[in-house]
């Protein structure tokens, strides 16, 4: 996890006893972490030079601290304020995706039950039986439509135009019409 470094106001805060900022997390007091050595070293460099103590930081005065944890409220509030909108809009969406998606579940049986009575309407002027597609899923429906689509079109291609079928009668056989012709004319 990547720790953050906080600004000497943020410290001088945290030192004076800020309430809530003892445990921040993702936030380090320390400075980096330097890489320990491959090897540890025998001896300091240099053993007559004494190392120089480290200088303790001068206390903060009450106003500074007061300051430094006022700036660091503000940013936090900020930091929340900005989390808070984001949560609103995040919610905002889920509640439109939910709605969208109950329309789509409302819907899509009545949609399957259209595919299904085209994909068998296309199978009988094709010379096939109806089948029963209730029970496959939107998406073998899907499938099983396309491909009696296209089998559909290849067969009756769009502006094609189809010449009716007329029986010719049977020589020395009548066609219904001339019967009745005769039969209108007939002498009594």
């Amino acid at each position: 996890m990547k720790r953050k470094l906080l600004t000497d106001q943020q410290i001088a805060a945290l030192e004076a006893g800020a309430p809530g900022m003892s445990e921040v997390p993702g936030v380090s007091l320390d400075a980096p972490e330097a890489p320990t050595p491959l090897e540890p070293s025998a001896a300091p460099a240099d053993p007559e030079t004494p190392e120089a103590p480290a200088t303790p930081e001068a206390p903060a005065t009450p106003e500074a601290s007061a300051g430094a944890a006022d700036s660091l409220n503000d940013y936090l509030k900020s930091e929340l304020r900005a989390a808070q909108a984001s949560v609103v809009e995040l919610t905002s969406k889920l509640d439109q995706t939910t709605a969208k998606l109950g329309e789509m579940e409302a819907t899509q049986p009545a949609l399957m039950k259209v595919v299904a009575d085209a994909c068998n309407s296309r199978r009988v002027a094709l010379g096939q039986s109806r089948t029963d597609l209730s029970n496959l899923s939107a998406s073998s429906l899907l499938q099983d439509y396309a491909a009696v689509d296209n089998e559909f079109k290849k067969q009756f291609p769009v502006g094609a135009v189809t010449e009716p079928r007329v029986e010719e009668p049977a020589a020395g056989a009548k066609s219904v019409q001339s019967q009745a012709r005769l039969a209108a004319v007939k002498i009594k």
